[in-house]
Formats: C-alpha cells, structure tokens, sequence
C-alpha cells in the first residue's frame, strides 16, 4: 500500500464529496470538495491532527462562527460547519481559483495603484470583522488570496488564530504566541491577553511594506532575535528602498507601524478613513508593476529531518478531545509524562496533538542514516512505554521554524495518518506498529529488521545485531568483493601481532557507506575458520556515545558476555560472573568482578536515559580502568585477542583512553586492535593513540570491476549487463550505493530512477556543506552535469562576492564533489563537472521553484 493513498470519494456530512487535497499542515488538511447540494465545489478543512496547541478543535469550530456572521465581499465565505462520524470537524467555505499574494509577490513588487487596490480590500475586511468584534491576529501574504489573481478581488483567509472580544472565548493564555511573528504587532509578540483590532492594523503595515519593497521589515532570523528586534528596533524607512512615494501614503504607514498600539489607526473603520483623507495625491504613480531583483540562490532554510507520528492508542480511533471534555482532565498523565521526558533525553522537537497522539522531529544527527537510526530508536522507546503505540516514520528535508517542523515530509506522515482514519486500516495496524516510508527503511535497512509490506510501505521490528548482521541482496548473500588486498593486509597484520607476541593497532578510515562493516563481516568469518583459538571483542560507537563514560568498554563486556539486548541487570551480572571465573582464581575474582559489574550494568548507550559519571555511581574511575586492563591480560594469557571498535569516531574518552593502557599493559602480547572509523576521527581525537604502533588503512570506492562483479552475481547476465551502466553511473564506488541501486533494479527491473534512498543520503551530505559552498553547487545545478566559472559569477554576482565564489568552488573540490574539465567550451573560463550524476540530481532537488525561474534567464543569457 502507498505510503499516501488516495482519499477522493469519501463523503462528509452527506453532502461534501471529496475531489483531492488541496494544501496540508500540521493542524489539518484542506481538500476540493463537490456540494451535492448545490453542484458547486468548496473548499473544505478537514482537522486532522492538532499540532501544539490542545484545543484546535474548538478554534476550528470558532472560525466556522465567525465567517458564518462574517459576510464580506473581501472576506472568504462560509457554507457549512459540522463534525464526522469519527468526530473530527470540519470547514466548508467557497472555493478559490487563483493564487494567494505570497506568491504574486515572489514574481514582483506591486505598483502604487495595485498596492491601494489591495490597501481598501483588506481595510474594508477588517472594517467588518472589527466592527464585529472580531480580531484577525494573522495578517500576512499567504492569508490574502486573489481570486484570478485580481487584486481587486482579495480575499482575507483563515480566521483560525482570530479572537472574538465581545463573546471573550478563552482559548488563549497570556504568554502563548499565536500568528505569524514577521508580520506581528508587538504586543501580540510578547504574548499579551489584552490584543485589540490595532494589531490587525500593524499586521497590514507589514505586509503593504513588502508590497512595496519586496521583503518584509525584518527578515527572517532565529525566534529569539526575531522577537528583540521587533521589539527594540524601527523599521528601515520605505522611502530608502522605494523612493518617490507619496509622502501622505507614507505618514499613514510610519502611523499603522507604531510599537505603541494607541498610537496607530484604532480598528479598520478608523484606517478607511484616513486612507479616504489622502485624496489623489497616491494617484501618479504609472500601473506598471515594478520587477523585483530577488537574490539568486539565497541560503537555504532547509534541513534534513526524520519526523515521527506517533499514537498510544493504536489507530488515532479517539475523536480529538477539547478544552471541556471531561475525558481528557481525568485521564492519568503518567505516561505522557514519561514520553515528553525521553523525548527532551533525545533532544527531539514535539508536538503534542489533541487525541493523545505526538509529532517528533529529529534533525542533524550525522547521516541521513544515523538520523534515521535515532528516530528508530526513540519509536521502539515510545513502544515500550506504550504497548499499544503506532508509529509512522519518515525521512526526508524540511524545515524548522520557531520549534516547528514543516515540509514535505511531514505533510507525508500527516496524509497517511490521515488516509488510515478515513480507510480500512492495514491487517495489523490497529495492533500497534512501527511503520516506516521506503526512505527511512532503506537507510535502518541491515542494522534494523525491517519488513516489506508493499510499495513504499515497511514494518520496523526491532534492532539487528550489527556485529553479525549482513544486508541480504535481493534475498542473497552475497561475497564481499572488491576488498582483497584488504582482507590481506588485515591478515598479515593479525599474523604478525600473533607471530611476534606483540600488540599493534589499526585505523581503517572510509567514508560512510564504503563498506567498513562489510569488510570486518567478511574478516571475522575468514578468522573463525583459519583462527579457532582467537578471542574476538567487540564494542561499537553511537551518536549518543560520548556523553556516556566507558560505553564502549560496556559494549565490549555485555557482547563478551553474550549478554542480548534489554537483559535485566542480574542476568547482566550472573552471565559476567560465569565467564570470569573460567578465567581468574578466587581472590583475583572478588577484586574485579565489583568494578566490571558496574561498569556492564550501566544503561546501554542507545536507551536515552540520563546519565551517571562512574564515580557518581559509586566507582572510582582508576578501578573501572584497570579492572578492564585486568580483564584483557586474563584473555590474552588464554591465546590472541582481536579487540574490534566499530565507529569510533563516536566512542566517549574514558574508553579511548582505557584502550591505550590495553596496548601499554599488553605490549608483548599478542593483541590486535581493529578501529573502524569515518575520516572525521581525527578532528575528534587528534593523534590518536600516537605513542603506539598504529597503522592507518584508507578505505576508497570499489573498482568498476568489483561492482561489476556484485552487480552480475545477483542480477544474472541479461539483467546485470542491462543495470550495470546505470549503477556504476550512479554508485560511484560506494558499497552502499551500488547495494541500493542493485536491489531497486532487481524489485524493477525497468527502471533506471535513482533511489529515494540514496537522494536523500545525499542531500544530507549537501545540507552539511559551509553555507557559501552549498549555494554554488545549487547554482552550479541549472547548467547540468557541465558549468563554468563565469557562469557561476553570472548568476551570484554581484550579491556573492567573487571570494566567496572561489571558496566555494574550493570547497566542492576538497569534498570530492566537482572536477574541473581538461578543456572548455569557452576559453576565456574555466569549465568544471559534476563528479557523480547523484550529486548532480541532488541538488537540483534542493532548488526552490524561485531558483528554477531566476535560472531559466539566467543561463539562457549566459549560453
């Protein structure tokens, strides 16, 4: 089943059809409807979540009265109001054609005419709702709509955040901040119970301000800097970006943009007529619109975001509960309590919703994979908390605003919570569940149990061993290629540790996806068959590890131990007890047994909890690190050792530092200690373990002949022949890559699409780039695989320095993104590619259609 099934055709109160989503949001979803009762189409708002605020079901409600009382030519028109079966209300207004200003605005400014056009349409509508006692409270661009793109038509939108002063309905507490914060009055900002129609009027100085200018009065920043400056400074002066303006039109704006409130125009009544006062004099300017100069690839406010949905009743079966129902006062908070509490441990962005449901975001964790991976793990948590918890996942790039999330892939878990209310549930779905989209499944993919369940849809089960786990390919496993000469190298190196009674230590160093695991899978079953005697430690690195003191080292004792995942703390014990006393008398025993106890049973680093420093525990750290040097002698009297660290670029100090007393103390032993690292290990520890014999091995990308050979082992010979240009195009040595792209040929054979998958992995490389770089490799984009370097200047100059142009270029170069061409088309510039098509592809993907247009011209001029 697609992650976003359709839900046209579903009816409403008998009498609205659903024709198709129209626009959605964390509080609901607006559809194009048919009214059978009077063959028209609407445009009705379906709650279906409420995001933050506990009582979106009665502001729903409370809209629906007012546009019902609210009959204005400038004002949408209300229909109907009601709630479904399920409980959920809804909203039918009339259906607009157009666009809203927001988006008239992004081709241009407005000419004086048409901004007075828009200036008496939005006055007259706040005229009527002011004199209904009505309080807008979110004036802005999206929330004006012009039907047919006539200005003179406007229409005021979305009463969802409007107050009624004369019925004084308590849906807002002082402190709460409700609307729009570029485009809100002071005094709104602040969160002040006491709002009048006068914020409306400031509201409107706003946004005739970017009618004017282009811009806003103050440009988006972070919440809390947004917030002083609205408080602490005056805007820049109009005139000083659009000079000539009448200089009665810009009393009139300087009035309605006073911090004070008495002192600008009191209510909509009161700004028509001083509005009326100005005469002809706001008449000469010409009707022409004024082109606006847009700055070209401006900084993206995008991130790479892993968003979970996430219900401890199961299917979202509970009508979203109000402010008066009785239910919600009485029911234990306990576990809600416990959720909101791992979820600060795990620093995710929350949502509350009404019926008891959460929407998390988690952000900038490493890859898109290791993102993933957290998100996965604070959905098993929630589960354990809630036995009866569904959750949906999913991965892709949005936004963050002011603690928010928003973009495409949050509208995507939305739809599909959505879609299961509205169809029948999936067999099992009302059981509980964590279900993740075909993105998020393709990055947990081997370090997960993940489950298909049909297209674009998959079933998280738990958390695989990722120290015996291998990735099956299309349902084989399959031989690790390419890596002969390091499994060699590694050989020798162990034979020579054993051979000579000496410990020696090695770095293997890739990047993410080259096959680390792959090759230390492929290394210890070669070593169990060749090697019996050699005891193997394992510990691995997480995200979360440094924040934990010895985690590695627990790591290492509980796998040692063979000690499964959860185990409670004296099965912990009672298994560690048992293998030490094969290897340690009596009195050795009663020493380091206490130590290595605490040091096992301390909270698995993965689980979110706060942590203890050891002596906190009641440890004193010298003991905790002998005791496992203690440990690692005993092991070594035995026979050889292979200490394995996985992702040590994520191991916490105290573990680091007890492995280089391991090398030290066992000098003379015959030890091998096998680091597994990503390249940014030596930014995290410099030098390390510099004192000792240490051997860096550089994992690069697989030959084309290697994946070749993978490619042809799982797709045959008239499949593989067909696939292998597209993958090796497309994989660029990269182990993972050429998997993912393996496996999508083998569920499709026809296609040659790139992954979602491997985009998305991508892109969360791109987003991690130095904000000047990123720009001109967006730039770069719209000239295709080939660009040049007058080209770039042409589309960023002159509001990128050329600085700035050729650090960024030099920094596409050290990140192993572009190369420059031996020859250029044009020889007074030098010309530069894209070193993979999948860069390629990715950031056009991270253009905004404003980018797409500027560049049109753009690079149609410069061709």
């Amino acid at each position: 089943m697609p992650l976003t099934p359709m839900v046209a055709g579903m009816r409403i109160a008998s009498r609205f059809v659903l024709e198709r989503p129209a626009s959605s949001g964390a509080m609901g979803t607006v559809f194009q409807a048919h009214d059978l009762q009077t063959g028209r189409r609407v445009a009705l708002k379906l709650l279906q979540s409420v995001a933050s605020v506990p009582h979106s079901a009665t502001r729903l409600e409370f809209e629906a009265s007012v546009l019902a009382k609210l009959q204005h030519p400038n004002i949408v028109s209300y229909i109907a109001h009601g709630r479904t079966p399920s409980g959920l209300p809804f909203l039918a207004m009339e259906w607009l054609q157009g666009e809203d200003l927001a988006h008239r605005l992004r081709r241009s400014v407005l000419s004086l005419p048409e901004m007075l056009l828009l200036f008496r349409g939005v006055a007259s509508a706040l005229a009527a709702a002011h004199r209904n006692g009505v309080i807008h409270r979110d004036i802005k661009p999206s929330n004006l709509f012009l039907p047919g793109g006539r200005i003179d038509q406007v229409k005021l939108l979305d009463f969802g955040v409007a107050r009624e002063e004369l019925a004084a309905l308590a849906l807002t507490r002082t402190g709460s901040i409700l609307g729009t914060l570029e485009y809100m009055a002071p005094e709104q900002a602040r969160g002040a119970r006491n709002v009048g129609p006068s914020a409306d009027i400031f509201s409107l100085g706003c946004v005739l301000y970017e009618c004017l200018t282009g811009r806003p009065p103050l440009q988006r920043v972070s919440f809390p800097e947004l917030l002083i400056r609205m408080l602490t400074e005056e805007f820049p002066p109009i005139e000083s970006i659009r000079p000539g303006l009448p200089k009665g039109l810009l009393t009139l704006l300087q009035r309605m943009f006073a911090k004070a409130p008495e002192q600008r125009p009191q209510d909509g009544d009161a700004l028509l007529r001083e509005l009326a006062l100005l005469g002809s004099e706001v008449t000469d300017e010409a009707a022409a619109s004024l082109t606006l100069a847009r700055e070209p690839f401006a900084q993206l406010d995008q991130r790479l975001l892993c968003v979970v949905l996430a219900s401890r009743e199961g299917l979202w079966s509970r009508a979203p509960t109000t402010l008066d129902t009785t239910e919600n006062a009485a029911e234990p908070q306990l576990s809600l309590l416990d959720a909101q509490e791992v979820l600060l441990r795990w620093g995710a962005l929350t949502e509350w919703l009404s019926d008891g449901s959460v929407l998390i975001t988690l952000t900038e964790r490493g890859t898109a994979s290791d993102l993933a991976a957290q998100a996965a793990r604070v959905a098993l948590q929630l589960c354990q908390l809630w036995p009866r918890c569904t959750a949906i996942l999913a991965t892709g790039v949005g936004s963050v605003s002011q603690g928010s999330a928003s973009g495409q892939v949050v509208k995507r878990v939305l739809e599909f919570m959505h879609a299961q209310r509205a169809s029948e549930p999936l067999p099992g779905f009302s059981h509980g569940g964590i279900w993740l989209d075909g993105v998020t499944a393709g990055l947990l993919d081997g370090r997960f149990a993940v489950h298909r369940i049909s297209q674009g849809l998959f079933e998280l089960r738990g958390e695989a061993d990722s120290a015996s786990a291998i990735r099956p390919l299309a349902g084989l496993f399959t031989a690790c290629v390419g890596r002969e000469r390091e499994l060699s190298t590694l050989t020798a190196l162990l034979d020579e540790c054993v051979d000579e009674s000496m410990a020696r230590a090695t770095l293997l160093v890739a990047q993410h996806g080259r096959g680390k695991s792959r090759l230390r899978q492929e290394l210890l079953c070669r070593l169990r068959e060749s090697r019996p005697g050699l005891t193997v430690l394992q510990g691995h690195g997480d995200p979360f590890c440094a924040a934990v003191e010895g985690a590695m080292l627990t790591d290492c004792l509980r796998r040692l131990a063979k000690v499964e995942k959860g185990a409670p703390d004296d099965q912990v014990e009672a298994k560690l007890s048992s293998m030490l006393r094969q290897l340690w008398p009596r009195e050795q025993l009663d020493r380091w047994l206490a130590p290595l106890c605490e040091l096992a049973t301390q909270p698995l680093f993965y689980d979110g909890a706060p942590r203890l420093a050891l002596p906190e525990r009641g440890v004193p750290r010298e003991q905790v690190e002998q005791s496992f040097v203690q440990l690692m002698l005993a092991l070594s009297a035995a026979g050889p050792i292979l200490l394995v660290l996985e992702d040590l670029q994520w191991a916490d100090a105290l573990s680091v530092r007890v492995f280089s007393r391991v090398l030290s103390e066992l000098a003379e032993r015959p030890l091998m200690v096998l680091a597994l690292a990503r390249p940014e290990i030596h930014a995290i520890f410099p030098k390390l373990w510099a004192e000792h014999r240490v051997q860096e091995l550089r994992l690069g990308p697989l030959l084309p002949s290697s994946c070749e050979q993978l490619i042809y082992s799982v797709l045959g010979p008239e499949q593989g022949a067909q696939a292998a240009p597209h993958i090796l195009e497309h994989g660029r040595g990269n182990a993972l890559f050429v998997e993912e792209l393996i496996l999508r040929s083998a569920l499709e054979p026809s296609t040659r699409q790139i992954p979602a998958t491997l985009i998305t992995l991508e892109q969360g490389r791109l987003l991690r780039l130095p904000s000047h770089a990123l720009r001109v490799l967006r730039a770069a984009s719209v000239f295709g695989l080939h660009f040049w370097e007058e080209g770039i200047h042409s589309l960023l100059a002159p509001l990128m320095p050329r600085e700035h142009i050729e650090s960024g270029l030099q920094t596409l170069f050290s990140e192993d993104l572009i190369s420059r061409a031996r020859q250029s088309r044009f020889p007074h510039t030098p010309e530069f590619r894209f070193r993979y098509a999948l860069t390629l592809a990715a950031a056009e993907l991270l253009l905004s259609a404003e980018d797409r247009e500027l560049s049109r011209t753009l690079v149609a001029r410069y061709l």
